[in-house]
């Protein structure tokens, strides 16, 4: 508007609603003046005046949508992955300009995201874990403000606890029904979802075993009494004896087992009797000798050797120990009477233990150190003993120990023969002899005796006696 009068210019808003078309296409707007009066009502306009505006795109069309698929991402999830298809029926936009919401209810969306070019979207809905099926609505909407809205009921969510697993802790409800040996017990456990490790209601029992061991595993023994020890075994060098072990469980008291023991000690059997390598035989000596005593019972069984005589107790030989053959010290002291001798094992408690000691084995012994004794009586005349004779001289010999064995004697007159007398004997203890004299034509007085008496044992004795026949003129 212009002021004639000032020259002054001023705009003019003209407002007008204008209904576009209804049809999508490219549109232009064109504004014409066609008159232009001044307040006295002049045509101010000398001719028409217009101008185009534009192009204008006017859309009327919806976009076109396909829910392709819709896939819940887990059961533990409410979020889906949506796979939809949407194309703008318009030429004049692009497909990406499209703006696009999800709602589980049918109430339109207040805010859109941008349409993705790969087609999926991720959306998580509100609600509880129902197992129902959810009712998916989406709004396509292009960039003119059309709308087109799907509605798709094939999303359906995980139903919680519709599948469960035990919650893992065990609790028993009752005791096992055996002590031992194996028996049962009855357990529950709650229950919880298998996939959101929610609680469930309800639990699950189960049947388990216990008191798998063996009832014999801890026990008591009752023992029987021993029995006595039985002989010894000579060849294994033992003894034993048993006695019976009941064992009895300790969790329930059955009887598990009844077991026999033995118990063993060291033995050495009776030796065996022993026997002399060397025994007197009865005979008479005058020298000191040792018995050579021998045993066939292992050295390694023996204890000492002991010996004795007829009424006296049993002496031991102190080096005799273990030995199976021994060399008794010498016998040196006149006597004749057996000596005993036995061996004893190495358990005996002394000579006298007869189940550990040997039966004895003896030999006399007999030792004369004592020469025999020669006694001279006085000559006694007269014929007594020998007819022409005219005296005699008597002479006895004596041995108490081994008795005499041998008489050797000579004997002459003064200027006559030696005449020698030799005579044996069985041991006699003593002799009674006598040596004859004769006077020659009154010549001879005297009678010379030289005698040797020998015993048994060996012991010898000489003597020498001169005897007067002068008084048997």
């Amino acid at each position: 508007k212009k002021d004639l009068i000032s020259n002054k210019i001023s705009e003019v808003v003209v407002k007008k609603q204008l209904v576009s078309p209804e049809k999508t296409g490219k549109w232009y707007l064109k504004i014409e003046v066609r008159s232009l009066q001044s307040a006295s009502g002049d045509n101010l306009l000398k001719e028409k005046e217009s101008r185009n505006f534009g192009p204008y795109i006017i859309d009327r069309t919806p976009p076109i949508v396909k829910i392709n698929n819709i896939v819940v991402r887990g059961f533990n999830s409410k979020s889906v992955i949506i796979n939809i298809t949407a194309t703008d029926n318009n030429t004049y936009s692009t497909n990406n300009e499209l703006k696009v919401c999800f709602s589980n209810t049918n109430t339109e969306c207040s805010r859109y995201i941008s349409y993705s070019s790969n087609n999926i979207y991720y959306h998580t809905f509100a609600g509880s874990y129902d197992g129902k099926n959810r009712t998916l609505y989406v709004w396509v909407k292009d960039r003119a403000g059309n709308k087109t809205k799907v509605i798709d009921s094939r999303y359906v969510v995980y139903k919680e606890c519709s599948q469960k697993d035990v919650r893992g802790k065990w609790s028993d409800v009752t005791a096992c029904s055996k002590k031992c040996d194996g028996g049962t017990k009855t357990q529950v456990s709650g229950l919880i979802d298998r996939y959101l490790r929610t609680t469930c209601t309800g639990d699950v029992s189960r049947n388990v075993s216990c008191n798998t061991f063996s009832c014999c595993s801890w026990t008591d023994n009752k023992y029987g009494s021993w029995s006595n020890w039985s002989s010894c075994n000579c060849s294994r060098r033992i003894m034993t004896r048993f006695r019976t072990r009941t064992v009895f469980s300790r969790y329930n008291g059955q009887r598990c087992n009844t077991i026999t023991e033995t118990d063993t000690k060291s033995c050495a059997c009776k030796p065996n009797r022993p026997y002399i390598k060397n025994p007197t035989n009865g005979n008479w000596t005058k020298n000191n000798f040792s018995l050579n005593v021998v045993t066939s019972t292992p050295s390694n069984q023996l204890g000492y050797w002991y010996y004795r005589y007829n009424y006296t107790g049993w002496n031991r030989y102190d080096a005799s120990y273990g030995k199976s053959s021994y060399t008794t010290t010498p016998f040196s002291a006149e006597r004749n009477e057996p000596v005993y001798i036995r061996v004893c094992n190495r358990f005996a408690t002394g000579p006298n233990d007869e189940s550990n000691c040997s039966a004895s084995t003896s030999t006399t012994i007999r030792i004369d150190k004592t020469p025999p004794t020669i006694e001279f009586f006085n000559v006694i005349c007269g014929d007594v003993f020998h007819q022409g004779q005219n005296g005699y001289i008597p002479v006895v010999s004596k041995d108490s120990m081994s008795g005499i064995a041998r008489r050797d004697a000579t004997g002459h007159e003064d200027g006559g023969q030696t005449t020698r007398f030799v005579k044996t004997y069985n041991g006699y203890k003593r002799v009674d002899d006598a040596f004859a004299g004769q006077k020659h034509k009154g010549t001879a007085c005297n009678y010379y005796i030289n005698i040797t008496v020998t015993d048994v044992a060996g012991n010898s004795k000489s003597a020498s006696h001169t005897a007067s026949l002068a008084k048997c003129k």
